[in-house]
């Protein structure tokens, strides 16, 4: 799967300005996330897609929140 979505996962980290260190973090994460949800998750590549955006979503909105670091 994670070599299926590579080209996806990079260009979205890219778009978001994710570091590579916090991109390891959001798969991780996101994969803990769905595996526990596996047996409900019914197109797992689109829900990890989906929560892959929204964690960088996230952490776009608290730095944006936090300012330029001094």
């Amino acid at each position: 799967m994670l070599a299926r979505l590579r080209p996806a996962l990079e260009q979205i980290f890219s778009a978001y300005g994710i570091s590579e260190f916090q991109a390891q973090e959001v798969l991780e994460g996101s994969f803990w996330i769905l595996l526990n949800l596996r047996l409900r998750v019914e197109h797992a590549d689109g829900w990890l897609v989906r929560t892959v955006i929204e964690r960088c979503q996230m952490l776009r909105e608290e730095a944006i929140l936090e300012g330029p670091s001094e």
